[in-house]
């Protein structure tokens, strides 16, 4: 986390925006949706909240490790009025049911920042307990600085991220110097947009968008890049990776022989970064499960 750069109203916005006001409550039993339902709360399933939320996921769906939660789950969103006018024994089944299910938010004593009042009707029965949002709001500013400073660098290690300093292109020296090893304000930023920000040297307008492989390859093509069949990228080269159906599933631009500046996801603790090349050959297995990695080339 020290090599990495946090202006400070970042800080104050993260804190403001790392959890939703209701917390999303996972559960695959459909009788518990039904009597929840017969509460008059609303549930929805995944597809149905990815619909009617669309932000949502990108928004909350690290710090909730949605990823990790079965595709076939039912959520439930509620804050604190919403679980206690349900009765309290289906509140702590549903509750209960956030250790087992791989939801994010749940701490135990591994976590350094855990002596905060937490009130018990979140605490586990093996001891853990769910970090709520209201819960989050009551802190003061210093203990969620020091909670997300501690979150960011516990996402860092999973994401197995190496950033290196090297001897960048000229071309691309200001705008890496600017932007390398430095944080999003908000999800959405994303690996293709830090692609095309680089390549077309717009990084103010692009880097922030929430950019999907379309447009992105759409618009990389239309400013003259074109797929080539070598296998290393040259500065001023953008990388695209497809998984076997042919879809891409991350880009990242060369700033020097080796070096890409690469973003690895949407969320906003997710770096701009300088990774050398061979850390992402085979992003995320893609290359080894029969995926390709394309070297695109803008015609001079």
């Amino acid at each position: 986390m020290d090599r990495f750069t946090v202006r400070p109203e970042q800080w104050f916005l993260w804190a403001r925006n790392f959890l939703p006001a209701r917390e999303p409550f996972f559960f695959s039993d459909a009788d518990t949706a039904a009597a929840l339902c017969g509460a008059g709360e609303l549930v929805y399933t995944r597809a149905e909240l990815a619909a009617s939320f669309p932000r949502f996921r990108l928004d909350y769906g690290s710090a909730y490790r949605m990823g990790a939660v079965d595709v076939d789950s039912f959520v439930w969103l509620a804050d604190r009025e919403a679980r206690d006018r349900i009765d309290p024994s289906r509140w702590v089944a549903v509750r209960d049911g956030q250790g087992t299910n791989g939801r994010g938010q749940v701490y135990g004593e591994s976590w350094p920042l855990h002596k905060i009042a937490v009130p018990d009707t979140d605490r586990l029965p093996d001891g853990r307990w769910l970090l709520a949002p209201d819960t989050w709001r009551a802190l003061g500013e210093d203990v969620r600085r020091a909670w997300l400073r501690e979150w960011i660098s516990r996402c860092l290690v999973e994401d197995e991220l190496h950033p290196v300093d090297a001897e960048v292109a000229p071309p691309y020296r200001e705008l890496v110097g600017r932007y390398a090893n430095t944080f999003a304000d908000a999800s959405g930023a994303c690996c293709f947009s830090a692609t095309l920000g680089m390549a077309l040297r717009r990084p103010d307008e692009i880097f922030p968008l929430w950019l999907h492989q379309e447009p992105f390859l759409r618009t990389l093509r239309g400013a003259g890049f074109h797929p080539t069949g070598d296998r290393d990228p040259r500065p001023g080269d953008a990388a695209v990776w497809a998984n076997a159906d042919g879809l891409p599933v991350h880009a990242a631009f060369c700033v020097a022989d080796g070096l890409m500046f690469n973003k690895n996801g949407q969320s906003w603790e997710q770096p701009y970064a300088l990774v050398p090349l061979d850390d992402l050959r085979d992003f995320d297995g893609v290359v080894t499960a029969s995926g390709t990695m394309t070297v695109y080339r803008r015609e001079r």
